[in-house]
């Protein structure tokens, strides 16, 4: 399936702004390192990051590409199942 998500905010600029769409591919894969994904965060909400880590435990880190946005640490250990979809294009208008 497929899904368009508009980013708000700057935490992943310069690459990505914000009122930049994106394209999603929402069925369930494993996650891999350096992938961008919308994750439906439980305090947060949806939010846009790349993918840092995967763990052994099937467990993963997300990170911002700017210094400004929200640190891995902030965010914690990600399920896989909140996982809204992995970006397959970015587009800005």
């Amino acid at each position: 399936m497929l899904k368009i998500f508009k980013i708000t905010g700057n935490s992943m600029s310069p690459r990505f702004n914000d009122g930049d769409y994106l394209l999603l591919f929402t069925l369930r894969r494993k996650p891999r390192p350096g992938q961008f994904l919308v994750y439906d965060h439980p305090e947060i909400g949806p939010i846009f990051k790349q993918v840092g880590e995967v763990t052994q435990g099937g467990g993963l880190y997300l990170k911002s590409l700017n210094s400004a946005g929200v640190s891995s640490e902030d965010i914690g250990q990600c399920q896989t199942e909140n996982i809204i979809g992995r970006m397959l294009w970015h587009f800005s208008p």
